[in-house]
């Protein structure tokens, strides 16, 4: 029977129980303390754990471990010269760098996560967010804090006009209705969720919506010099961003990224024959979490694809993503190449999926992105 697990003579065994408890929190001061299965990952964990919150979209969804991000905020052994120059521009730019994401691909025991631990539930991917209104309240308050947040922190860099309507809204969304009702008269018998709503719409007209930020260095051309910069990465494309203004300088879609590779202080992106200027290489210890950002996003984006399931049934022709990643050209580096087949009911094609081989129905191939 033992064999059966593997087990050979000389091995410890511990006898834990597969039930853990969980503290979990959200940006609006709930807190609850879930029970969940210890054997399974945070992946799988994630539809329960949302559930439990009152959450439907897990998918968009990740956990903050807030004891590690303090940690984080220690200064290294061999932290570089500019190191206390860097944290200080990462606090006024309001960077992902430092946040404490957990990894989908682990379980709690396996992260070191204590039951005491407090694990703060955010939204880590502004993928379908537009979909947010006033039927889903949960929803709604959680992404109006976290923009409420972002906006009152600097992250978004807005105009006089725009910080009025937003302080206008925030405080007929906290408040209610005001006497005098000069500076809200805009906004006068606006309900809390529609006041809410609308700060969110104006939120996501701005030019940095939705883009989690990194501070990274890059090499200025022609000189053996490296100089900061805001790395982006939305669910649409990846971009170079000034640190200062935060106006972006130059963007890739993602349906152009072919590779990438993190190691401990590097980030290089390959975007194939779309780039004449090879790869681009950034100084960065936050290239784990780059990486895990940029396939989370895939990731949504191939689960929302139509299904090959959902078509067979169907006449006339649908789409579905084809994906290939390679761990071949880099070190713990990806290729992902992704073709749109069009398909019909009367051939098959072979769909590769993280090196996994399935068959759906397809025919006639075009290399693109729909």
């Amino acid at each position: 029977m033992l064999s059966y697990y593997h087990l050979q003579d000389g091995m410890d065994v511990a006898y834990m129980s597969k039930l853990r408890r969980v503290v979990v929190s959200t940006l609006d001061g709930t807190r609850k303390t879930l029970q969940v299965d210890d054997s399974k990952t945070i992946a799988d964990l994630m539809v329960v754990i949302c559930g439990k919150m009152g959450i439907t979209n897990h998918e968009e969804y990740s956990l903050i471990h807030e004891k590690g991000r303090l940690q984080t905020m220690r200064r290294p052994k061999n932290a570089p010269r500019d190191y206390d120059k860097l944290e200080t521009l990462k606090h006024k730019l309001q960077t992902d760098d430092g946040a404490n994401w957990l990894s989908h691909a682990k379980t709690f025991r396996q992260l070191g996560i204590e039951e005491t631990d407090n694990l703060l539930l955010q939204r880590k991917y502004f993928f379908s967010d537009q979909n947010v209104g006033a039927r889903d309240p949960v929803q709604l308050n959680l992404l109006f804090i976290q923009l409420k947040e972002a906006i009152l922190n600097g992250a978004h860099p807005i105009s006089l006009s725009q910080a009025i309507e937003l302080a206008g809204l925030q405080c007929q969304a906290e408040m209610g209705n005001l006497i005098p009702e000069k500076q809200y008269q805009k906004f006068n018998g606006l309900s809390e969720k529609d006041a809410k709503v609308r700060y969110i719409q104006v939120c996501r007209s701005l030019p940095t919506y939705g883009i989690t930020f990194f501070l990274i260095k890059e090499k200025l051309p022609g000189k053996n010099k490296l100089v900061p910069r805001l790395f982006g990465v939305s669910k649409e494309s990846v971009m170079r961003v000034d640190e200062n203004t935060k106006e972006i300088l130059q963007t890739w879609p993602l349906t152009r990224v072919r590779r990438w590779a993190a190691t401990a202080n590097l980030f290089t992106l390959d975007f194939g024959e779309y780039s004449q200027e090879g790869n681009y290489v950034i100084q960065t210890t936050e290239g784990e979490q780059i990486s895990q950002l940029i396939s989370g996003y895939i990731d949504i984006i191939l689960r929302r694809k139509k299904k090959p399931d959902a078509f067979l049934n169907e006449g006339g022709d649908s789409n579905v993503i084809l994906e290939e990643n390679l761990t071949s050209g880099f070190t713990e580096g990806r290729r992902n190449k992704r073709v749109i087949h069009r398909c019909n009911r009367n051939r098959q094609t072979q769909r590769l999926r993280k090196g996994k081989m399935s068959t759906v129905k397809g025919v006639d191939y075009d290399i693109q992105w729909g």
